[in-house]
């Protein structure tokens, strides 16, 4: 069975709600069109059939482009790229006992646990496993409340093109750990199982690829929801939190898909993505608004007396779009030019 890690979130809500609480109008409005560029970082970890360890973290940057933004309006939608890069790691603390088809650990590929190779017959499941992803998002932002309070509450979504690749920490040196592995009571509690592989057996060098593969990686496209909130703190910069949800569509992120009885286990794993973000806005610049300069240049001298009735007047005329923003006239009256 998958044991499943969900961390609860609900205080980030509180933290963005309780600053609104307080606030006062804000002045942030924005130029249509505008671009974000963010910074984040933060803590990864995959819910999976291996149990997650607290010590993964994640990367990322994001540049995004404004789609749709009117000043009062409810909402405004962005388009946002993403860079990621995640390393995750897990640890069992319960006998593993599913190695017949596992590659990695029965010695089709030089590790072998299997009780015809001289092991044990199980393992304890463990992992390393490095993510990139390039990422297209589309964001919607509550953009009311942004400009009423400076609470920024944002959802997201969208598909990513991930490269991942997934490593074993089941050889000490060249040789497996079988006396370390049945040295273990498996009666034994959770933690202290998981101190003693972490402080007394495994060596922390993930050497063994998780998969049949040549280089170790694999390529995969997978889709993401998440939600983040944060404080417009200038008009031009904000920081906030905020949680990311990746199904990666397989059950191979973490290096193990069997049950005990050798049958596929059937579920898929999740990355997920806690992070602090820091957001910078550009906002189109608007051209200084600049006074039309008109120059006479036919007649050539003031003051002019004209000898008949019938004079002409030419003109050069700056810092008008066209024609149409020009108008001429005599004692009152409008004139065709």
């Amino acid at each position: 069975m998958k044991r499943i890690t969900i961390y609860p979130l609900i205080w980030l809500l509180l933290i963005g709600f309780t600053s609104a609480v307080s606030a006062q109008e804000s002045t942030y409005k924005k130029k249509p069109g505008y671009w974000t560029l963010g910074l984040n970082g933060g803590f990864a970890y995959q819910q999976s059939d291996v149990p997650t360890r607290f010590d993964g973290f994640g990367l990322g940057l994001t540049l995004g482009k404004n789609l749709y933004y009117a000043p009062n309006a409810p909402f405004s939608f962005s388009a946002r790229g993403r860079l990621l890069y995640s390393r995750t790691y897990g640890l069992d603390d319960a006998q593993s006992f599913g190695l017949q088809f596992n590659d990695a650990l029965n010695g089709t590929n030089g590790v072998d646990y299997t009780q015809a190779g001289g092991g044990p017959g199980f393992v304890y499941q463990n992992h390393k496993t490095d993510l990139g992803e390039l990422g297209l998002e589309g964001v919607l932002t509550f953009n009311q409340l942004r400009e009423r309070t400076g609470v920024i509450l944002s959802l997201y979504g969208g598909l990513g093109l991930d490269l991942y690749k997934t490593k074993l920490d089941q050889l000490d040196g060249v040789l497996p750990y079988n006396d370390g592995y049945t040295s273990l009571n498996p009666q034994g509690s959770r933690s202290s199982i998981r101190n003693q592989l972490k402080e007394n057996i495994l060596d922390g060098v993930y050497e063994t690829d998780a998969h049949s593969y040549e280089d170790g990686a694999r390529l995969s496209v997978m889709p993401s929801l998440g939600f983040e909130l944060g404080y417009q703190l200038t008009p031009s910069f904000s920081m906030g939190l905020g949680h990311r949800i990746t199904w990666a569509r397989h059950d191979l992120l973490d290096g193990q898909q069997w049950n005990d009885n050798n049958t596929l286990t059937g579920d898929n794993d999740i990355h997920h993505y806690t992070s602090l973000h820091m957001r910078w806005d550009i906002n189109k610049r608007e051209r200084p608004l600049e006074l039309p300069q008109i120059t006479i240049i036919d007649p050539s001298y003031n003051p002019y007396t004209a000898p008949n009735p019938n004079a002409s007047v030419r003109a050069r005329i700056k810092n008008v779009s066209s024609a149409m923003d020009v108008s001429a006239t005599l004692n009152g009256y409008t004139l065709p030019f």
